[in-house]
């Protein structure tokens, strides 16, 4: 059995008054792709910005490891090796895209297999032509390109990734899906909410259907997505 990077048990979270998830229970294995499948509002992004400590969690606990980092400050679980990309694709607009790279980037002397700018540039060759445009000169799929590139360059242990696919040319989404596919072949963990089952099938080995706050069902991603019924009734077509 997997070790488990990321686990979240009995999650009740809120904003302000508003109570968003409802008793959520998810393990992330270590060194896989899991996604979080739901239509737009279930609870998907939701649940990542609870991980990160930007909702409020009244009930149950995250584990990052062995860590408990339930409601610890979100600049905390980011040093402590979690990667956050939000759907929003914030860029620092007046810095370059190599300047973007540079503060997010973070060194740790025992890491291993560290991320560089070259290796993102490899990873990322799009962006290496136009290293020295200023970020908000990109277009969309080339900011989410960005955004990624500059998480890793803090040297994540895990990866949360919201909505990586959305409003994106085919093309574009195609290079992500590569992109999640290489990190998961190193060893990264991944974590990633879509609507986009066929992308979701593309990249991921594990998916945890979600509606209302709430997971409904969890297992290997191609059972789910075979199944007809939990397509028409919680899933985007």
């Amino acid at each position: 059995m997997n070790e488990m990077a990321l686990r979240l048990s009995g999650i009740e979270a809120y904003y302000g008054s508003a109570q968003a998830l409802f008793g959520i229970d998810l393990d992330v294995p270590a060194g896989a792709v899991t996604v979080l499948l739901g239509r737009n509002g279930a609870g998907k992004s939701t649940t990542l910005k609870a991980v990160m400590g930007l909702v409020d969690i009244r009930t149950g606990r995250v584990f990052f490891g062995d860590w408990d980092v339930t409601n610890a400050p979100s600049y905390r679980i980011a040093q402590a090796g979690l990667g956050y990309v939000p759907e929003t694709r914030r860029v620092f607009a007046s810095l370059s895209v190599e300047e973007n790279l540079i503060v997010g980037e973070r060194t740790d002397a025992a890491a291993e297999n560290v991320w560089t700018r070259e290796r993102i540039f490899d990873l990322f060759p799009p962006l290496a032509a136009i290293r020295k445009r200023l970020a908000g000169q990109l277009s969309g799929g080339e900011q989410q390109m960005l955004t990624i590139a500059r998480s890793l360059m803090g040297n994540p242990k895990i990866v949360l990734l919201d909505e990586p696919s959305e409003g994106l040319a085919p093309v574009i989404v195609q290079q992500i899906a590569v992109t999640i596919q290489t990190l998961s072949a190193e060893g990264l963990t991944v974590l990633l909410s879509e609507q986009n089952v066929r992308f979701a099938m593309h990249v991921a080995s594990r998916a945890a259907v979600i509606e209302r706050g709430r997971i409904l069902l969890e297992g290997p991603i191609d059972t789910i997505a075979a199944d007809e019924g939990v397509r028409s009734a919680y899933l985007t077509p």
